[in-house]
């Protein structure tokens, strides 16, 4: 039997987080007129999210030294908030961000 990534209960969980995530910004969109998302960011946030948890739940397996795992997650978590800050306000002025 081949190995997956991650465990189907891990894939939920990761699933429950995203979404419990994005009932942030949902919340904001109806309590008042600051938050104004449309469906393709709620897609783009879902995907960053989910592939963010994604990939620190699969090097973390991958990886066996304490050491090396809190430094790779560092990196992808780090990576992760940057790339939401440069498409949420264009912090380094990149095509991404529609500059």
């Amino acid at each position: 039997m081949e190995s997956t990534p991650i465990s189907r209960k891990g894939l939920l969980i990761l699933s429950a987080i995203t979404g419990s995530i994005l009932l942030i910004p949902a919340i904001a969109m109806n309590a008042g007129n600051g938050v104004h998302w449309d469906v393709f960011d709620f897609v783009i946030a879902g995907t960053l999210i989910f592939s963010t948890g994604f990939a620190v739940q699969w090097l973390y397996r991958q990886l066996k030294t304490k050491k090396y795992r809190m430094a790779i997650v560092a990196a992808i978590v780090l990576m992760a908030v940057l790339i939401a800050m440069e498409m949420a306000v264009g912090l380094f002025g990149t095509p991404l961000a529609g500059n």
